[in-house]
């Protein structure tokens, strides 16, 4: 449900090419605007077209026991088949991966769920022997996909496509969908759902175009927003700066504006809640749909080094909470090294990689703090805890090699693990640079 929206348009704003860069400023990635793109393909399926043959005989491969493995959809004719396009990346896909297994087992004469992604064996083997894994060895899915994705076409993931079982095409649906109600109701009928409508990226949320005399955009949602995936990105389009943040936590928004304000704010979670948020409306513990929040803040390119300081200006003046930078003492861990008292940190080169929390458990030729923030975020993340600030006091300067050697499920193991190469990671208390927040 929608809470609050507020719109300001002011000046001409014009979309002829977009493009997309990550929060380093400096990195930019460019896509065309959807006016380039070439029409719809004669081979997409829409709602009541029935499937090809060949999509019945077409061969896939499919990722299954930890084996990539020939698959088609023949032994399928006459089911009720539900495609699952998904990544690694989407934690919405992830999350929904349990429970549409336990229906598929309940519903297993009737229906069948087929997984399938355009990723490789290689990232889809690291992610079934991760510890993000929630189906164990009955992940099963097609990969490295090229074809499906021609005749069923998305923008966003999780997508599902519901074909019935005389191989008609019955819905377009996020994962949310794939419920025990609306199975029985493709079994027995009537069926039908809302279709899956993907928003077009380049212009402002729920609209079709970008007002001729649109300057500035300002739109807060609190609620899911249906037909947008979740994540942050900025865009720049002709002249003006897109800050897009999408169905995440309200922290999460302020921390990313917080970020690209202040040197500190990257440095381990600088965030203090100056109130219970014991209901997780703030930080959304649960990934619950109608505690996300979006954000879509349109502002001139002139405007771009201000763009932080009005987007928590504009989130404080209208979610219901209040941000201020404050000088406080906070709770931190303190990392620190005493070289002589364990294997050397000097990293031997090669590629890096930062794994520490899947295999191989490794870190190599990588900054230290990186890695250690990479580990605390993670273990404070299955507990659905906000991190605390890591304060470097090691000295260290350069890369590093290490090796945890298996996963790391607490501070306290962590700390055994680097004690071996002289490290030591300690809770204590300091003064520090903090995004208080308080509740309206």
């Amino acid at each position: 449900m929608i809470h609050k929206i507020t719109l300001k348009f002011l000046l001409a704003l014009c979309c002829l090419h977009l493009s997309s860069y990550s929060q380093n400023k400096d990195e930019y990635v460019t896509f065309s605007p959807i006016s380039q793109v070439s029409p719809k393909s004669t081979f997409e399926l829409q709602i009541g077209d029935k499937v090809p043959q060949d999509f019945w005989t077409q061969k896939h491969f499919v990722f299954e026991d930890g084996k990539k493995k020939e698959f088609t959809f023949q032994h399928l004719k006459g089911k009720i088949i539900i495609i699952d396009f998904w990544a690694t990346s989407c934690f919405a896909c992830i999350k929904e991966m349990p429970e549409q297994l336990n229906l598929e087992k309940k519903f297993t004469s009737y229906v069948k769920i087929v997984k399938v992604t355009s990723q490789e064996e290689k990232p889809i083997n690291d992610f079934f022997i991760s510890s993000k894994n929630p189906l164990g060895i009955e992940l099963k899915s097609i990969i490295g996909d090229l074809k499906l994705k021609v005749i069923f076409p998305y923008r966003f993931i999780p997508h599902m496509v519901w074909i019935d079982k005389n191989g008609v095409v019955a819905a377009f649906t996020d994962g949310t969908e794939v419920t025990e109600k609306n199975l029985h109701a493709i079994i027995n009928g009537p069926f039908g759902l809302p279709k899956k409508i993907d928003m077009r990226p380049d212009v402002p949320t729920y609209m079709d175009w970008v007002p001729a005399t649109a300057q500035a955009i300002s739109m807060l949602y609190k609620g899911n927003v249906p037909g947008l995936n979740s994540g942050n990105e900025y865009l720049s389009i002709e002249g003006k700066t897109r800050f897009f943040v999408k169905n995440l936590a309200l922290q999460w928004i302020y921390q990313s504006l917080a970020m690209n304000k202040y040197d500190w704010a990257g440095k381990g979670n600088r965030i203090m809640l100056r109130f219970n948020d014991k209901d997780g409306q703030f930080t959304n513990p649960t990934f619950s749909k109608d505690k996300e929040w979006t954000l879509d803040f349109w502002i001139p390119d002139s405007q771009r080094d201000s763009l932080a300081s009005y987007g928590i200006r504009f989130l404080n003046q209208y979610s219901g909470y209040f941000a201020s930078a404050e000088k406080i003492k906070a709770a931190c861990y303190v990392l620190k090294y005493n070289p002589t008292n364990g294997k050397s940190l000097i990293t031997t080169g090669g590629k890096q990689l930062v794994k520490p929390l899947i295999p191989p458990y490794r870190i190599v030729n990588a900054p230290l703090k990186y890695m250690i923030s990479r580990i605390v975020d993670g273990l404070a993340g299955r507990k659905f805890e906000l991190t605390i600030p890591i304060i470097d006091e090691t000295g260290f300067i350069g890369n590093v090699d290490i090796d945890l050697l298996s996963a790391t499920n607490s501070i306290e193991e962590l700390n055994l693990k680097l004690k071996i190469y002289g490290l030591s990671l300690e809770r204590t208390e300091k003064i520090l640079d903090m995004l208080v927040i308080d509740k309206i």
